[in-house]
């Protein structure tokens, strides 16, 4: 499973000094928590919790794998020191799908924002503007305008300019 996740053989991360098996957050991270939870263990001994966590792990091909990991603390058998066992599944493509829908949502609030200034105001310059600041919001433009074409579509008619700081 080492190897389907993160493209390296088991020997290969058995070798591996920890810092080189999650990025940099994640060493960070999994410190924190130690420091944390491991006073918890040392005084629960028969009662070990488990801890889910989100680390980032380098694939063998350079990309990262974003996991989530659920770990406990245990005392080897041989009572000789506390050894953290841990199973971790792949969340990349659900990250990935989260910060999709995130900004879908945000798009969504954008519009239905833009369609309330239309219901609500009765200023059109005032109303455009709204929209064109929502519109620019999505779009991440810096720059824009809003104009009317005449009845024979031949000419525009600015309402709203918005230059962005850029030369007109």
């Amino acid at each position: 499973t080492v190897y389907y996740l993160r493209g390296y053989t088991a020997e290969e991360v058995k070798s591996m000094p920890f810092r080189d098996a999650v990025t940099e957050k994640s060493a960070k991270d999994i410190e924190d928590l130690i420091k944390e939870k491991l006073p918890d263990f040392l005084e629960n001994l028969n009662n070990p919790q488990r801890t889910l966590s989100i680390i980032e792990q380098p694939h063998k091909n350079g990309s990262i794998v974003i996991t989530e990991t659920s770990t406990f603390y245990r005392i080897n058998e041989q009572n000789e020191h506390i050894e953290v066992i841990g199973v971790s599944r792949d969340i990349t493509q659900r990250i990935e799908d989260e910060k999709i829908i995130k900004e879908r949502n945000r798009e969504i609030e954008l519009l239905l924002k833009g369609s309330r200034s239309v219901l609500e105001s009765k200023d059109f310059s005032t109303t455009a503007q709204q929209i064109f600041e929502y519109c620019r919001e999505i779009t991440c433009a810096k720059a824009g305008y809003i104009a009317l074409l005449n009845e024979n579509g031949e000419e525009n008619d600015i309402v709203y300019l918005e230059h962005g700081e850029l030369p007109c």
